[in-house]
């Protein structure tokens, strides 16, 4: 198989993606339960009267057949147009880039320092500047104890009792500080456990048993020939976590109050607020697959053994 049609093959793999994606978000309006008129009536404190309902219904264009919904969505999509929040009334696209901008935050900067120290801690601790048990240790915990259980308690104890960090929101500096590493410290606990695997096996082959016996020094050694050797798969990682991070961090956002894209799509969901869970789901779905496209992309450019191994044996000339 040539480069251009491995090239063209992984494309319409991620066409086909996102024709899925489109599909799942026209299913929503059928398939979920709840009247999003009623609800919106009942949250606001009004009795959902029958003249009521279909007053909203008809304004939400709810009342219409599902295949009328579906193709007036996907015009306005062509048109970036998501339409109307029912719960809100502001138009759904200016709405998910601002709260865009919050998650897209908080996931590059729990990535700038989750990556170092991954990267870092993994070396140092195979070259015994770390004892093994340390790094076991903070990897399995890392692991073992999730965000909905970490979240609370940094912010009960450097919020609420130390009075350190804000305590919700953004309005204060400081107050991605405590969600960046309620969200890293998982993701630091498994990069630092498969780094270690990675470079162990890594340092086993003989080139960097060579490399050994040339009397390199340490930091010539992991930065000229150990990192370029880990930085295909590694890459990949990267790539899909950022993809899974920038479609919203519903956990972290609503523990630490953040306004973005998971807290503002599980408002939604709740709203039945079909619009913006249109929206937040196709937007997921096509920067993960965009995403994971770009990463094979570089995969290829940075070793293409790499990706002949990844893609099965299949020859890449």
């Amino acid at each position: 198989m040539t480069t251009y049609g491995s090239v063209w093959r992984d494309l319409r793999r991620v066409i086909m993606v996102i024709g899925g994606v489109l599909l799942g978000c026209i299913a929503i309006t059928a398939l979920l339960p709840g009247d999003p008129a009623e609800i919106l009536l009942r949250e606001s404190s009004e009795a959902p009267s029958e003249a009521k309902i279909e007053a909203l219904r008809h304004l939400f264009g709810t009342d219409s057949p599902a295949a009328t919904r579906a193709v007036r969505w996907l015009r306005g999509v062509f048109r970036l147009d998501f339409g109307t929040s029912y719960r809100t009334g502001e138009k759904v696209f200016p709405a998910c880039c601002q709260r865009l901008f919050v998650t897209a935050t908080l996931a590059l900067t729990t990535l700038a320092w989750v990556i170092p120290l991954s990267l870092f801690g993994g070396w140092y601790s195979l070259s015994h500047k770390i004892p093994e048990i340390i790094v076991r240790s903070l990897s399995f915990i890392g692991i073992g104890v999730p965000e909905y259980l970490l979240g609370p308690i940094l912010l009960s104890t450097f919020s609420v009792s130390l009075r350190l960090t804000p305590l919700a929101g953004l309005q204060q500096a400081g107050a991605l500080i405590l969600p960046s590493i309620t969200l890293g410290i998982p993701l630091l606990a498994f990069y630092l456990h498969l780094t270690r695997a990675l470079f162990s096996d890594i340092l086993s082959t003989h080139p960097m048993q060579f490399a050994y016996a040339k009397g390199l020094s340490p930091s010539r050694l992991f930065f000229g020939h150990l990192l370029p050797s880990s930085l295909p798969p590694l890459v990949v990682l990267w790539t899909m976590t950022l993809g899974r991070l920038l479609g919203g961090v519903i956990i972290v956002e609503t523990i630490f109050g953040l306004p973005g894209l998971g807290r503002f799509f599980v408002e939604a969901v709740l709203a039945r607020d079909y619009p913006v869970m249109q929206a937040v789901v196709l937007w997921s779905g096509c920067v993960f697959a965009t995403l994971t496209y770009a990463a094979d992309t570089v995969l290829w450019a940075l070793n293409p053994k790499a990706r002949e191994r990844l893609l099965g044996g299949r020859e890449v000339v």
